[in-house]
């Protein structure tokens, strides 16, 4: 029988900023990748940049940078219609989320953090609770892991799953250089994410830190051997 994880996210590139290591990692181990991305991201710009600079994001071009991050990965992609920063939990959202995980039947399910304190998008928290109440109903389930938010420590997340991304780092960080839409973002910069992969390394081992090792870190809600 096949062995299949599931990652769910909200936007083009949250993939690949929280949790692809941990998805290379896991392929090695047999596991076949899915991901669902709630919304093409043409809201991936702030209003300030489409005032002042008259630029626009084109929802294509944002899945095309997707598809480009991943294309050597053999990563499963599909995407919903759903309007980016305008995801609510609803009826629709957890009917089109269950579908995908009642076909795939994922033995383990990613999905974001949801930050009670307001600090993360929105539309991340939707996703995510949404993508629990399904993952929480459905028994071939074994662990549901949640990815940091971007703003880790004003929030509420206790990340206490490490995992060594050491050997998919590099890879990690070509496929955030896909991203070209998003330029600037400090999040998708290398020295950023060299330094919290650090910090994780750090918190998983001093051993390991030392050793230069890098890691990504998530929330385990749920387990079952």
């Amino acid at each position: 029988m096949s062995k299949n994880i599931l990652a769910v996210f909200a936007h083009p590139d949250d993939c690949e900023l929280k949790a692809f290591g941990t998805l290379r990692k896991y392929q090695d181990l047999g596991y076949n990748v899915f991901l669902l991305i709630a919304c093409c991201g043409s809201g991936g710009i702030s209003v300030q940049d489409q005032e002042q600079k008259n630029i626009n994001v084109v929802q294509e071009n944002r899945i095309s940078e997707t598809e480009k991050a991943l294309e050597n990965y053999n990563f499963n992609i599909k995407v919903l219609n759903y309007n980016d920063g305008n995801i609510f939990l609803s009826r629709d959202l957890i009917i089109d989320i269950e579908k995908v995980v009642k076909k795939i039947m994922p033995e383990i399910i990613i999905t974001h953090f949801y930050d009670i304190m307001g600090v993360d998008h929105q539309d991340h928290a939707s996703v995510s609770k949404a993508t629990i109440n399904v993952a929480s109903r459905c028994s071939f389930v074994n662990k549901i892991l949640l990815c940091e938010p971007l703003m880790t420590l004003r929030s509420s997340f206790t990340p206490n799953v490490f995992v060594d991304i050491t050997s998919h780092f590099e890879e990690k960080i070509e496929a955030l250089q896909k991203h070209n839409s998003q330029h600037g973002r400090f999040y998708l910069e290398r020295i950023y994410q060299e330094n919290k992969a650090s910090f994780y390394a750090g918190s998983a081992s001093y051993d390991d830190l030392k050793a230069a090792k890098k890691y990504e870190a998530f929330q385990l809600i749920f387990e079952k051997f």
